[in-house]
């Protein structure tokens, strides 16, 4: 059993005719014997591989293994192709994508490469060919020979059959890299099923491949903020996210905040001179739709597509529509609507949160002297909160610049309560010094 295991991973490794060899002289032993049966299955077998066999190119005239290396690169992106050639026959091509590679030189890419490909692969032939000299080809090849067991060239051919071998290399990982960069563009133009879907149900005159939604998050009646988020082709792009404070209200008014932000961020895409969206969703029903309406035409908009969808029914509301159209709930439209108001609303949440742990942070330290902006700023960048603050060691608060000793003991004194004695602690101190001698 050992034999045959030993024989196949021979076979897998290119190494053909010492497992031919062996098949051949178990076929004469068992003829010998006249164990017919069992020689004409050594026959198949060798039939099966010399079938294989020359279904392989033969690339080069000796029997040595050897991996032929080939670079293409593009922008911030390489691939690296591997020509497996095993007794001078072609047996496959390997390919593998490296990513962050703008800075980088050949040598170094392929360097990294060759550290990680052969870190990863039990079996290292006798040559690797190179388009390019290494700096470091001597270490390498020292570790490589170490694992193979047995000495490793590292060469780079400059003409005949091997340089000719690296250039096919060098094509192969072209082809592989255009093939990704063709694939990458066709996903990226491919729109979704929903997409059609929600241009078909609300009968839009444009495929809505690019939707904002619109919500405000509100908190006892302050730091009301507006969240607007961006779907191009059904998925998320939150590198244009953005929130909105909501200014100039003396107490909570969803329908002003939606008019605001509305008007804001219409505004703002109209002076830039960016496109609008395709569509333009509002969290909320009639009302909430009237104010996003009311600030798109107070802008002179009135070719907007917009709508609004209220939660509670899951109803979508439509500009001049005095009744709601309902989408079934198993719907991929209704769904591209759901998934997109709940991304609004989560962002929402989560400025209006932070908005209140800056204002709550911001509005304890303005009771402390000598807490100024820029004190304040410094520990809410590097604590976060009140509560973080007040457990901080003393030692880490003077670490921030402009906090004496006796300014951060009096700042958590304040915050814990207690009266800050920096005799005491300087007492205190001493006596820890006088402990740990």
């Amino acid at each position: 059993y050992k034999k045959t295991i030993d024989g196949a991973v021979r076979f897998l490794r290119g190494q053909n005719s010492g497992v031919i060899k062996g098949l051949q002289q178990q076929m004469a032993d068992a003829a010998e014997a006249m164990r017919f049966e069992k020689a004409a299955r050594f026959r198949d077998q060798l039939k099966a591989l010399e079938s294989m066999r020359a279904r392989q190119k033969v690339v080069f005239d000796d029997e040595i293994d050897r991996d032929v290396l080939g670079l293409a690169r593009a922008d911030d992106e390489a691939c690296c192709s591997v020509l497996e050639v095993r007794e001078g026959r072609l047996l496959g091509k390997k390919h593998h994508f490296l990513g962050g590679v703008m800075e980088s030189s050949n040598e170094d890419v392929f360097s990294a490469f060759m550290q990680q490909f052969y870190l990863q692969n039990d079996f290292v032939p006798s040559q690797i060919h190179l388009p390019v000299q290494l700096a470091d080809a001597d270490e390498l090849a020292s570790w490589l020979s170490a694992k193979a067991e047995g000495r490793v060239e590292l060469a780079t051919p400059q003409r005949g059959a091997k340089a000719q071998m690296l250039e096919m290399a060098e094509r192969n990982a072209a082809q592989m890299l255009a093939e990704r960069s063709h694939k990458r563009e066709m996903r990226r133009d491919r729109v979704p099923q929903s997409v059609y879907a929600l241009q078909r149900d609300l009968q839009l005159d444009t495929l809505p491949r690019r939707i904002e939604g619109i919500d405000i998050s509100t908190f006892q009646g302050a730091h009301s903020v507006g969240s607007l988020v961006c779907f191009i082709d059904g998925q998320a792009k939150r590198s244009q996210y953005r929130y909105f404070k909501i200014k100039d209200l003396e107490q909570p008014n969803d329908y002003a905040s939606i008019y605001q932000v509305v008007h804001r961020r219409f505004r703002g895409l109209h002076e830039r001179g960016e496109a609008f969206p395709d569509l333009l969703l509002i969290d909320g029903g009639k009302g909430q739709l009237a104010s996003a309406v009311g600030a798109l035409r107070e802008l002179g908009i009135d070719n907007q597509p917009v709508l609004g969808i209220a939660k509670r029914f899951e109803e979508v509301f439509l500009p001049g529509e005095a009744q709601p159209r309902i989408l079934p709930k198993t719907s991929a439209s209704l769904r591209q609507l759901q998934t997109l108001r709940d991304e609004a609303h989560r962002f929402a949440l989560k400025n209006h949160r932070d908005q209140r742990a800056k204002s709550t942070l911001t509005s304890t330290l303005d009771h402390i002297p000598g807490i100024g902006p820029k004190k304040r700023n410094a520990l809410l960048r590097a604590f976060g909160s009140v509560k973080r603050i007040a457990a901080t060691p003393l030692e880490e608060i003077t670490a921030i610049p402009g906090f004496s000793q006796k300014q951060a003991g009096e700042l958590l004194a304040y915050l814990n309560g207690s009266r800050y004695d920096q005799g005491k602690t300087a007492a205190s101190d001493a006596a820890q010094q006088d402990t740990d001698t």
